[in-house]
């Protein structure tokens, strides 16, 4: 799956994606801050984008991930809504 693909997956897509190794985390999260930086003018969503700590969170969610065979969930930050 390219990045270009998952931007309408669902995020059990994007999660099976990730455990198969086929997109990385930071991969995903990079993705959706140029989407949002593209279009954030047009429809003025995000008032504050962090995109350097959004990015550490990835990269140090990702580590682990790495290291090891087992796939991470999802969603492991703090942060992540559940609908």
């Amino acid at each position: 799956m390219r990045s270009e693909d998952f931007k309408m997956a669902t995020a059990l897509e994007i999660a099976k994606a990730i455990q198969e190794r086929k997109l990385g985390i930071a991969e995903i999260v990079n993705a959706y801050i140029e989407k949002i930086e593209k279009n954030n003018n047009q429809y003025n969503t995000f008032i504050t984008v962090a995109k350097e700590s959004a990015l550490q969170a990835a990269e140090k969610i990702s580590e682990p991930h790495k290291q090891r065979r087992r796939a991470l969930p999802a969603c492991r930050s703090p942060n992540c809504l559940k609908g």
